[in-house]
Protein backbone atom coordinates (compact mmCIF):
# COMPACT_ATOMS: atom_id res chain seq x y z
CA UNK A 1 0.00 0.00 0.00
CA UNK A 2 1.51 3.55 -1.26
CA UNK A 3 0.25 5.84 1.41
CA UNK A 4 1.07 10.28 0.43
CA UNK A 5 3.30 12.08 2.90
CA UNK A 6 3.45 12.11 5.72
CA UNK A 7 1.29 8.79 6.37
CA UNK A 8 3.89 5.55 6.94
CA UNK A 9 2.58 1.85 7.52
CA UNK A 10 3.40 0.69 11.01
CA UNK A 11 5.21 -2.37 11.90
CA UNK A 12 4.03 -5.48 13.53
CA UNK A 13 5.18 -4.08 17.19
CA UNK A 14 4.09 -0.52 15.99
CA UNK A 15 0.39 -2.25 15.22
CA UNK A 16 -0.01 -3.79 18.42
CA UNK A 17 0.86 -1.21 20.44
CA UNK A 18 -1.67 0.92 18.55
CA UNK A 19 -4.47 -1.58 18.56
CA UNK A 20 -3.98 -1.86 22.55
CA UNK A 21 -3.85 1.78 22.17
CA UNK A 22 -7.15 2.31 20.50
CA UNK A 23 -8.68 -0.61 22.95
CA UNK A 24 -8.31 1.64 26.08
CA UNK A 25 -9.29 4.78 24.99
CA UNK A 26 -13.13 3.74 23.35
CA UNK A 27 -15.66 3.81 25.92
CA UNK A 28 -19.16 2.08 25.25
CA UNK A 29 -21.15 4.52 23.06
CA UNK A 30 -18.02 5.18 20.40
CA UNK A 31 -18.38 4.15 16.74
CA UNK A 32 -15.12 1.88 17.06
CA UNK A 33 -15.88 0.56 20.24
CA UNK A 34 -16.27 -4.02 20.59
CA UNK A 35 -14.86 -3.56 16.67
CA UNK A 36 -11.96 -5.96 15.55
CA UNK A 37 -9.38 -3.25 14.05
CA UNK A 38 -6.04 -3.37 12.66
CA UNK A 39 -3.82 -0.03 12.43
CA UNK A 40 -2.32 0.42 9.02
CA UNK A 41 -0.67 3.54 9.37
CA UNK A 42 0.06 6.56 10.83
CA UNK A 43 0.77 9.96 10.59
CA UNK A 44 4.39 11.37 11.50
CA UNK A 45 3.57 14.66 12.27
CA UNK A 46 0.43 13.92 14.65
CA UNK A 47 -1.38 11.47 16.41
CA UNK A 48 -3.58 10.16 13.27
CA UNK A 49 -3.96 6.96 12.51
CA UNK A 50 -5.30 5.20 10.11
CA UNK A 51 -7.28 1.66 11.27
CA UNK A 52 -9.17 -0.96 8.76
CA UNK A 53 -12.43 -1.72 10.86
CA UNK A 54 -13.35 -5.60 10.17
CA UNK A 55 -17.13 -5.53 9.82
CA UNK A 56 -19.10 -6.40 6.76
CA UNK A 57 -18.37 -4.07 4.49
CA UNK A 58 -15.14 -3.26 5.94
CA UNK A 59 -13.79 0.27 6.28
CA UNK A 60 -10.64 2.61 7.23
CA UNK A 61 -10.82 5.23 10.26
CA UNK A 62 -8.99 7.52 11.04
CA UNK A 63 -8.52 7.93 14.82
CA UNK A 64 -6.86 11.08 17.06
CA UNK A 65 -5.22 9.22 19.62
CA UNK A 66 -5.27 10.91 23.36
CA UNK A 67 -3.10 8.92 24.78
CA UNK A 68 -5.04 8.23 27.79
CA UNK A 69 -4.66 5.32 30.20
CA UNK A 70 -8.31 4.85 30.28
CA UNK A 71 -11.39 4.99 28.49
CA UNK A 72 -12.32 8.51 26.88
CA UNK A 73 -15.43 10.41 26.91
CA UNK A 74 -17.09 9.89 23.63
CA UNK A 75 -16.74 11.37 20.81
CA UNK A 76 -13.47 10.77 21.91
CA UNK A 77 -10.56 9.60 20.73
CA UNK A 78 -12.48 11.66 17.18
CA UNK A 79 -12.66 9.12 14.71
CA UNK A 80 -13.53 10.03 10.93
CA UNK A 81 -14.76 7.34 8.60
CA UNK A 82 -13.01 7.73 5.47
CA UNK A 83 -14.76 7.24 2.29
CA UNK A 84 -12.72 6.07 -1.06
CA UNK A 85 -10.32 6.94 -2.18
CA UNK A 86 -8.71 6.57 1.05
CA UNK A 87 -4.96 8.53 -0.28
CA UNK A 88 -7.10 12.07 -0.78
CA UNK A 89 -8.52 11.90 2.06
CA UNK A 90 -5.54 11.18 4.24
CA UNK A 91 -3.61 14.09 2.60
CA UNK A 92 -6.41 16.62 3.85
CA UNK A 93 -6.52 15.53 7.55
CA UNK A 94 -4.99 18.51 8.73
Amino acid sequence: MELPEPWTVVDDETRTALEDQLRREVADGHPLFGKPVTAVARCDRCDEVLYTVEEEPAWFAQVHLTWRRTPDTPPWPRTKRLPSPLAGNLLDHH
